[in-house]
């Protein structure tokens, strides 16, 4: 009876030693062989930046509070331009290019009356596409939408100056993802400067 025990016993280490190692290879092989897979970053080589029309949670509070949906999109689109990214109106989209990488600007805006005299608003930028994946367990292509960047700020003001605190509120985002943007693309190759003869 004890060597049966002692044979069980011993069995069920081996076990549970083989159930460890098999644990300990499904979690660290894995991820092993995913940090020797180069990882872009998401805005990286994104040729083109379409901004959409501006959503509004409340267009009635965002129209008293001083700007609507088209101001707000043209705004973005201007400060989007004058940083010197490639950014077009939906409406005035070029035809899309098989080389060139698109994404959606999708600026957000929830504005609420706390009072008569004040306006809250909270302002956010999506930068999105949509892609066809292959999702398991089913095999069969999904249309997704992927986001590559976000960002918001609250915003808080009296109401006649809450159409300016918007569009600084606008400018800042901007600022953000132009930063973001540029850390994102690859660096700039330059040509070798040619020897100079002594």
């Amino acid at each position: 009876m004890k060597e049966w025990n002692a044979r069980t016993a011993m069995n069920a280490n081996k076990l549970f030693l083989a159930a460890g190692f098999a644990v300990f290879c499904w979690g660290v092989l894995p991820t092993a062989a995913l940090a020797q897979t180069p990882v872009a970053p998401s805005l990286y080589g994104v040729g083109e930046i379409q901004v959409q029309h501006t959503r509004l949670a409340n267009p009635a509070v965002t129209a008293t509070c001083g700007l609507s949906s088209g101001e707000i999109s043209h705004i973005a689109l201007k400060s989007l331009k004058n940083d010197e990214l490639p950014a077009f109106s939906v409406i005035n989209a070029p035809a899309s290019k098989e080389d060139v990488a698109r994404i959606d600007l999708l600026p957000t805006v929830a504005s609420m009356q706390t009072n008569e005299t004040s306006c809250t608003s909270w302002i956010a930028f999506s930068a999105q596409g949509r892609n066809l994946v292959v999702l398991p367990p089913v095999s069969t292509a999904r249309s997704v939408v992927v986001t590559y960047w976000e960002g918001g700020l609250l915003v808080h003001s009296t109401v006649e100056k809450h159409p300016q605190a918007l569009v600084n509120a606008i400018d800042k985002l901007v600022v953000q993802f132009a930063r973001q943007y540029r850390l994102d693309q690859p660096p700039e190759i330059s040509a070798p400067e040619p020897d100079k003869k002594p």
